[in-house]
């Protein structure tokens, strides 16, 4: 959607780390929380943002036809949500390059790697005046600046 914000939600793969609780039909996005998957609660994130569009990225072609399934199936909220399958081996960089002709004119575009709770982020402490650049990159690359 040219000129508009799109959300590109990181949604992971198979979730190897978490053993049984996850298969090729069953991702880790897909993992029940409270009894909703935790890929929903990313989604309601985006959504109360009044964010119109979001395109959720899973690693391995069997986790995001799963995923796929779930938003065609249950998924009945306000945002148009697209799935895009990447190499199960890539990285975050990799996986926003695979996404970079989905967001050709858009405005500007959030990325949630992780999902968030159900709780509002913290507000952000002000940087400090001595605070480097480099600094303040990284509070802002692990979310808390």
């Amino acid at each position: 959607m040219p000129g508009t914000t799109t959300a590109v939600i990181l949604g992971g793969g198979i979730g190897r780390r978490f053993g049984v609780l996850t298969s090729r039909e069953q991702p880790k996005a897909l993992l029940p929380l409270a009894n909703a998957p935790l890929l929903s609660y990313a989604v309601e994130w985006v959504a109360a943002a009044g964010l119109p569009r979001a395109i959720v990225v899973v690693a391995g072609e069997a986790a995001a036809a799963a995923v796929a399934r779930w938003v065609a199936e249950e998924y009945k909220g306000p945002l148009k949500l697209s799935v895009t399958a990447v190499a199960e081996e890539c990285g975050t960089a990799t996986a926003l390059r695979c996404v970079l002709d989905e967001l050709a004119g858009c405005a500007q575009v959030a990325v949630l790697r992780r999902a968030p709770s159900s709780r509002p982020p913290a507000p952000s402490p002000a940087p400090a005046a001595t605070c480097s650049a480099t600094s303040r990159w990284r509070r802002c690359w692990r979310g808390t600046g």
